[in-house]
């Protein structure tokens, strides 16, 4: 039992090899093995790398004007609306359309529409019971 956070620290920096991250084999399945969160070592920080470039202050301001319009178009969306919104999946929507645009750039609707399919069956399955019984949410998303 630790008591401090230094204590934590020290505990975590000298002997981190005992502390390894497990996930369910149905989740390393559903997202696949080269996933950055199933690694470590070399590979976690070459990979973490790449993920932190593409965050840095310089990408991010290359993104402001998408970001912008998006911001935009979803707040016309909710005024045109006329009721109140269910800010939780609103900000899930805005959220992945952002993500679309930092990985993508500006994608075809269809497109952006077909990715967001997709992603709600992972999404689902992610968070569901893992059985490959045809028509269940995992099934479907292990397809």
């Amino acid at each position: 039992m630790l008591a401090s956070p230094e204590a934590a620290r020290f505990v975590l920096v000298t002997h981190s090899h005992l502390f390894k991250p497990t996930y369910p084999k149905s989740k390393e399945k559903l997202i696949g093995s080269s996933a950055l969160f199933f690694h470590q070592g070399h590979y976690h920080t070459r990979i973490r790398k790449l993920v932190q470039n593409s965050l840095s202050p310089e990408s991010i301001k290359k993104l402001i004007p998408g970001i912008e319009n998006e911001v935009i178009s979803s707040l016309e969306s909710w005024i045109s609306i006329g009721q109140v919104v269910n800010t939780f999946h609103e900000m899930k929507k805005f959220s992945f359309n952002i993500g679309i645009l930092s990985v993508f750039g500006n994608l075809e609707s269809n497109y952006r529409e077909q990715l967001k399919e997709n992603y709600c069956i992972v999404e689902k399955g992610y968070n569901s019971f893992p059985n490959r019984i045809p028509g269940t949410s995992y099934s479907k998303a292990v397809l």
